[in-house]
């Protein structure tokens, strides 16, 4: 009878305390919490000695632009052309209303703007009682890492998750939102042409925020001087070359390891490209063939249900197929897997909540980005000197990410297909 009752107490002692610490980690409580450590870690993540000079070169740039604007009076797209779309000029002056000029408080209120759109995210999943879809995407943002709060991609995604959220239920809404956010980054954009072919029964409801958001746009920038560049941002960055970290730089990158050569700095814009003719040829080809795929991906979507699936799959492989695709591949760009997945983990749990049973495939894809977005933290900042040197390690790493994005893109694709078949 003691040896039982010792047993008894001894089983009961361990299953106390981790069901109580899982629960509360799964609460709201423990999900604000994970958000306050997240975004603290971040921040001294990126303000070591070793990695300052490449998290926080950007918002240095976004603050030159703001200081230019305020004490000289020359704004981009209204007074020069701009690699970004004039919405841009949102954000990044907000960052800088209240800052005095020059002052390094800049950093602090950009820094501030970002937790308040994650934050508005997290209120979001909660009140769906996605309490896992939260937790994951904070996961997500500690492995990308400081890069993942200290580019203009980190208030675009934000964006694209509400979007993705309210895509069906309020497709109006969502509709706005990634309108706002393609005039910030164009990369919303294609996520919104997905939304148009989803929605394509209720045309108006999407169409009429799109057209009276971006009139409003237009007519601002018009009295402003600047209409006749206001598309500079479509051709500012079209000489840029095959950049290191992209998916189609991999090969070039690689054979490194056997032949070392050296990169070309783009002064401009601060990367590093893969010189030489054919690295120039295939830059070249990428942007036509990332229409071609964005035309599939929309006549796929018009061919599968109208479902909240849908829209994320759909998403998720435009998404992805923008990295894939793109000459550029800078690591903030690993952000954008960040709203599809935590948007589908959220559809999970709602269907669980009905009783309709889960989808494995979207935790492999979830798993999947995990590693990728800390794979791409080791890149950059950490290992980027490195990488520039062609050391081995960082090589491989590289192009294990890249190949792994491929794959994500692939898996995705296929599954939008199927739903397409079996609808």
């Amino acid at each position: 009878m003691l040896n039982a009752m010792g047993r008894s107490a001894l089983d009961r002692q361990p299953r106390r305390v981790r069901p109580r610490l899982l629960t509360w980690l799964g609460s709201g409580t423990g999900v604000w919490a994970g958000f306050v450590v997240v975004h603290i870690a971040l921040v001294i993540l990126g303000s070591t000695t070793r990695t300052a000079g490449y998290v926080w070169g950007d918002v240095e740039l976004y603050q030159s632009w703001v200081l230019r604007g305020i004490t000289e009076g020359i704004w981009p797209v209204f007074h020069e052309p701009w690699v970004y779309p004039v919405g841009a000029l949102l954000p990044i002056g907000i960052a800088g209303i209240g800052v005095p000029v020059g002052s390094a408080g800049y950093l602090i209120t950009w820094v501030g703007l970002v937790v308040t759109l994650n934050a508005v995210v997290v209120v979001a999943l909660l009140a769906r009682q996605a309490h896992r879809a939260a937790t994951w995407w904070l996961i997500f943002l500690l492995l990308l890492g400081p890069i993942s709060i200290s580019r203009l991609d980190a208030v675009i995604c934000p964006l694209i998750l509400l979007a993705l959220l309210y895509g069906l239920t309020r497709p109006a809404v969502a509709a706005a939102l990634l309108t706002v956010g393609a005039w910030i980054k164009v990369v919303p954009g294609a996520v919104y042409l997905a939304l148009v072919a989803l929605r394509r029964n209720q045309l108006r409801s999407v169409l009429v925020p799109g057209v009276v958001i971006s009139g409003g746009v237009v007519a601002i920038t018009w009295l402003g001087g600047g209409l006749s560049r206001i598309t500079s941002f479509l051709t500012e960055q079209a000489d840029r070359g095959l950049q290191i970290e992209s998916v189609a730089a991999t090969p070039w990158m690689f054979a490194r390891l056997w032949s070392p050569s050296d990169l070309e700095r783009n002064t401009e814009l601060f990367t590093y490209e893969v010189p030489g003719a054919g690295p120039a040829a295939l830059a070249d080809a990428l942007d036509p063939l990332l229409l071609v795929l964005l035309v599939g991906v929309l006549w796929l979507v018009i061919r599968a249900p109208q479902t909240d699936r849908t829209f994320v799959l759909a998403s998720l492989v435009i998404l992805t197929g923008l990295i894939v695709t793109n000459k550029v591949g800078s690591p903030q760009f690993v952000a954008w897997l960040g709203p599809p997945i935590t948007a589908g983990i959220a559809w999970l749990e709602s269907r669980e909540d009905k009783g309709w049973p889960s989808e494995p495939g979207w935790s492999r894809l979830a798993s999947l980005a995990l590693v990728i977005a800390f794979c791409t933290q080791l890149i950059y900042p950490w290992g980027y000197s490195s990488l520039l040197e062609g050391a081995a390690p960082m090589t491989l790493v590289l192009a294990l990410r890249n190949v792994l994005i491929v794959v994500m893109f692939i898996v995705a694709l296929v599954q939008l297909g199927r739903s397409g078949r079996r609808h």
